[in-house]
């Protein structure tokens, strides 16, 4: 089985012997705790994964999988924010206020969108009512499932808000 190193990462010049160490000792307890061997494929910045069980190449690649999404996390930012206004039936008018105290990374986004009632617009707050269109909810599940993909395997607290206006992950390390 191999496992692709991302293109992305390449172009960044990160390379799986600069992240997991010359011998790609980082991936021991992988091979030890999945029973695989863990190579690199020469010619090329991928991975294979060789071992007795099919069951346990499927594990292993999975765990490969999501320390590298890891590290591109770590290199280009640990999220991908996906926008939605649900409230485009309301207003034609955008207005920038100062984000809350409740809103996440309020050190990067200090100030949010919020549309404005007009009176030629449907009534105000009527999208709280009409629910999520089903590609707005695919969208958002899709987000939640790689949030949650990129870390099950980390053992450690993570706090997850569904707040009027946002979602957010949180990560603490710290915390067992």
């Amino acid at each position: 089985m191999n496992v692709d190193w991302p293109n992305d990462l390449i172009n960044a010049s990160v390379y799986p012997k600069d992240v997991f160490g010359v011998d790609l000792s980082q991936l021991d307890p992988i091979r030890t705790g999945d029973e695989v061997f863990i190579v690199p494929i020469r010619g090329t910045h991928n991975l294979e994964i060789l071992g007795f069980e099919a069951r346990h190449i499927e594990i292993a690649e999975q765990h490969c999988i999501n320390m590298i999404q890891k590290v591109q996390m770590n290199q280009f930012g640990s999220t991908h924010p996906t926008h939605i206004i649900l409230d485009d039936t309301e207003g034609i008018d955008v207005q920038l206020e100062a984000a809350e105290d409740w809103w996440p990374n309020r050190t990067t986004h200090r100030i949010v969108p919020r549309m404005l009632p007009s009176p030629i617009m449907n009534e105000p707050g009527s999208f709280r009512i009409d629910g999520l269109h089903f590609t707005q909810l695919s969208i958002i599940q899709h987000n939640i499932q790689l949030a949650l993909e990129a870390i099950r395997y980390d053992k450690a607290h993570y706090e997850f808000c569904v707040r009027y206006g946002c979602l957010a992950l949180r990560h603490d390390p710290k915390r067992k």
